[in-house]
């Protein structure tokens, strides 16, 4: 893979900085790879090698890539953290991601940007990013170097370029948080899944390298990014954005912060039920909604409906239509991750004394239910290789 042809242009009222990529070993089209800002962030706007270099690292390794060729220098932090970063997803999934030699054309031999610029976090709206911006501002005061004074929304993630009324409502919402708070916000449109298109590889073993990408660009202006983290210490897996990875996509000129990793995600909703404008204006559902930032039908949305219920703050959240959770809803909802049962654990002991055994006995069938399931599949596994779940994965396609 060679990326070439770095580039600052105008472009839709704003500024983009763009590179094409050019696969060697894979038989895919060129790509016109950009990240753009609107005009008021025009000169924040930097194409910077490592940018590029960040958001072509996992889908070259996914397609087999035997280099990546930059036409540019290289920070030599960053370039010793992608040899780790890419050395631990082999470790990760050794039948999915291949090695990749990655050569640029010179190693920055000095910082590029030495004076003081400022924090900023990524803010989609969802639980993690609310609580690492409400915890900074409750721990860092204004002039601290840490102190986040600006939050990053990416259009082109979780958010499609076609999804333009729910990027209109989750822009609204964060441009309330973002004033609460007292930071900018800064809107980044880019279309750099293209280069890999997997939900799968996103979520395992890419998001954070993009987070990382997007940070880059952005570099003349801020010197830590914060990613909040998705899992706790508890629940800790391979994902694409860790704490042994993200740290790996930081630069001399920039550190990448994995943060609030020792928090559940019940401490941080408890975090946000003080914050009526965070907890007013949270996006925790990514269905493509026109009306409303949440759904609440999803697991994502009532499993944190169910916490803050458990916390007594779902009656006074105004960003789900419904103020209860059933035990029906949960008993509809089954649960196919470890990671899920620790936080439902942690919602079932919040919920003792509120009188709501309906939602604790619904929980514990759905634990019970779970383990039951794992235990089949590991016999299956044990004594008929997989076979009855690859039985049971036909059964149910064929009657969709």
């Amino acid at each position: 893979m060679r990326i070439e042809d770095l580039d600052l242009e105008s472009a839709n009222s704003g500024s983009r900085a763009r590179a094409t990529v050019v696969w060697e070993n894979s038989e895919r089209a060129p790509c016109s790879l950009y990240f753009e800002v609107p005009e008021e962030f025009s000169t924040w706007l930097q194409p910077r090698p490592e940018a590029f270099l960040l958001a072509a690292l996992v889908p070259a390794m996914r397609h087999g890539e035997k280099r990546l060729k930059l036409a540019g220098e290289l920070c030599p932090r960053l370039y010793d953290g992608l040899e780790t970063a890419a050395a631990l997803l082999r470790c990760w999934y050794p039948r999915k991601y291949g090695a990749v030699q990655i050569e640029p054309a010179g190693i920055r031999r000095s910082p590029e940007y030495s004076a003081r610029r400022h924090a900023a976090c990524f803010l989609s709206g969802g639980v993690d990013s609310l609580a690492t911006l409400r915890q900074n501002k409750l721990t860092y005061s204004g002039e601290h170097p840490f102190a986040i004074q600006s939050g990053i929304i990416v259009r082109g993630f979780d958010i499609h370029e076609q999804a333009t009324a729910q990027w209109n409502l989750a822009l609204a919402a964060l441009r309330e948080v973002a004033r609460d708070a007292e930071i900018s916000l800064i809107p980044v449109f880019t279309n750099l899944r293209e280069l890999e298109g997997d939900l799968q590889v996103w979520v395992e073993a890419f998001h954070g390298a993009a987070l990382a990408a997007v940070s880059q660009v952005l570099v003349s202006q801020i010197d830590r990014a914060y990613i909040g983290s998705t899992y706790d210490l508890r629940s800790l897996e391979p994902w694409g954005s860790h704490p042994l990875l993200d740290v790996c996509y930081g630069t001399t000129d920039l550190e990448m912060h994995h943060d609030l990793i020792r928090m559940s995600r019940l401490d941080k909703l408890r975090l946000l039920a003080d914050w009526p404008v965070g907890l007013n204006h949270m996006r925790v559902c990514t269905h493509d909604a026109e009306r409303e930032l949440n759904c609440g039908q999803c697991e994502k949305c009532l499993r944190t409906m169910t916490g803050l219920c458990a916390l007594g703050a779902l009656n006074h959240c105004q960003a789900f239509q419904k103020d209860d959770v059933t035990a029906d809803m949960l008993l509809r909802m089954p649960f196919w991750a470890e990671w899920q049962v620790h936080r439902y654990q942690d919602i079932f002991h919040c919920l003792e004394g509120t009188g709501r055994q309906d939602l604790m006995d619904a929980i514990s069938r759905q634990i019970r239910f779970f383990r039951r399931k794992e235990r089949i599949k590991r016999l299956d596994r044990k004594f008929l290789a997989g076979g009855l779940t690859f039985c049971f994965q036909k059964m149910r396609a064929a009657f969709r």
